[in-house]
């Protein structure tokens, strides 16, 4: 009897893992969500940071100012967009890049205003008292509708259940087809599992689109 039960019980194990999985995702975008919601277009509360890049074409280094060499898994998209994820988005290889050859094309899949990209916790268990700073460089992507906003938020997680410790923000308003840098830095002061940079943006008119590029994290205490 208790044999003929077995593959049925097993399959509700995987089934259950799954739903775990799937509930993960759920949390980060949805707290993403709701968050950008919490601060639309236009609020200033934000920690705002944003650079005009002046000479992208010809900047040797993923960033100038940068102390030390950055730790994302991911940072200069010369290989695709690996170890970011989408939310109400879709990403793609671009060759529009701001150094090198490569970059990231982020795109409104059109089900909400607000969309992102998402690393999900690429550092784990960043240490109390260790401060984080994240550097991005973002831009409209050419030929597609005005975007209202980016926002760059850089965090402290725990995964499951999804919770979030502390965070620090910076934004830009409209962005234009300029590469712009959005900077933002994170003392850490909460026991957490994870380290986490998301790039959020709101569309004007779908489908809006964003370009990232030269993803700069590091430690700087």
């Amino acid at each position: 009897m208790l044999s003929g039960r077995r593959p049925v019980l097993g399959a509700l194990a995987l089934a259950c893992v799954a739903c775990v999985a799937c509930s993960v995702l759920t949390d980060f975008d949805r707290y993403d969500r709701e968050s950008a919601l919490a601060s639309p277009p236009g609020d200033a509360g934000a920690d705002s940071s944003a650079t005009t890049d002046a000479s992208a074409s010809s900047a040797p280094d993923i960033d100038a100012d940068a102390g030390q060499p950055g730790i994302h898994p991911n940072g200069t998209f010369e290989s695709g967009c690996d170890a970011w994820y989408p939310f109400q988005s879709t990403l793609a290889p671009s060759g529009v890049a701001r150094t090198g050859s490569g970059a990231c094309l982020v795109c409104g899949d059109g089900t909400d205003t607000y969309f992102s990209a998402d690393d999900r916790g690429s550092i784990s268990n960043p240490p109390v008292g260790a401060e984080y700073r994240v550097v991005v460089w973002v831009r409209a992507a050419p030929g597609r509708p005005p975007l209202a906003r980016t926002s760059l938020t850089l965090r402290t997680i725990n995964r499951t259940p999804f919770t979030v410790f502390e965070d620090a923000k910076a934004q830009l308003d409209a962005p234009d087809e300029t590469w712009q840098k959005l900077e933002t830095r994170l003392t850490v002061t909460k026991p957490a599992e994870a380290l986490n940079v998301t790039l959020g943006a709101y569309n004007v008119s779908n489908p809006s689109c964003y370009l990232i590029d030269d993803v700069m994290l590091e430690r700087i205490r």
